[in-house]
């Protein structure tokens, strides 16, 4: 008898680099699904080179997932989310499979939380975070974004733990009526802290990476719980529309 091969769902990342917050990533992921992560090489230095880049992404994107036999995609990287309003829609209709972004996987799993106000914490400029604030209101979310901004993404991922856990403590006593906190950007890497910011805080705190393992896992029909990472993968509630 033959074992049925474990569901693979694919996470497309902009670039070719792997960081450490992937190997944190994928230490949560669940026996039942298998992550496979491919780079496409499309910026070295600037995050501003993703603009303009939606149909060479489409191309290497649906090259991927016939060659790997993915069941879903997760489409890494806010910042060629943003640049590329047309990316989302193109990818989907080339391929048969479900297809969730960063910030669809966001804006639904703060809803599927019941919530509709969050403070937005991420490792990009001004221009970037006012990019990602319209984003996340045309899905029915509104973001609350800090006074300061990181000069680049290198910065947000120099950030510890500690200093992660101040950061997020800090800015939520300044963004009154924040129901949640929303980390995207996984180079900015919170998900040693998840749970205790939630315990400590009192407030959902979701993460860019395993939301969108939440969001297409769910999409295709799989469902786990996993602990100690916050109520979203513990609960693991239904998915929402965007």
């Amino acid at each position: 008898m033959t074992t049925p091969a474990t569901p693979t769902i694919g996470y497309i990342s902009a670039n070719n680099r792997w960081g450490k917050h992937y190997d944190e990533f994928m230490k949560l992921v669940p026996d039942g699904v298998k992550v496979q992560i491919e780079g496409l090489g499309l910026y070295t230095t600037h995050l501003t080179e993703l603009a303009g880049k939606t149909d060479v992404h489409v191309a290497k994107t649906t090259e991927l997932a016939a060659a790997n036999d993915w069941v879903g995609i997760a489409v890494m990287g806010a910042p060629v989310e943003v640049q590329n309003p047309d990316l989302p829609r193109k990818i989907r209709e080339a391929v048969s499979i479900p297809v969730s972004t960063a910030l669809d996987s966001g804006a639904a799993a703060l809803r599927a939380l019941g919530t509709r106000k969050a403070l937005l914490l991420c490792p990009f400029d001004a221009r970037l975070k006012g990019m990602l604030k319209e984003n996340l209101a045309g899905k029915g979310v509104e973001a609350m974004l800090p006074a300061e901004s990181f000069e680049n993404i290198g910065e947000g991922a120099a950030q510890t733990p500690e200093q992660l856990y101040e950061m997020a403590k800090s800015e939520l006593a300044k963004a009154p009526g924040a129901q949640a906190i929303y980390f995207q950007g996984g180079p900015m890497d919170p998900l040693s802290i998840l749970q205790e910011l939630e315990d400590d805080l009192g407030v959902p705190v979701i993460a860019s990476n395993p939301t969108m393992l939440w969001r297409v896992s769910t999409q295709v029909g799989l469902k786990f719980s996993i602990p100690g990472k916050g109520a979203l993968l513990r609960e693991w509630p239904g998915d929402v529309a965007i």
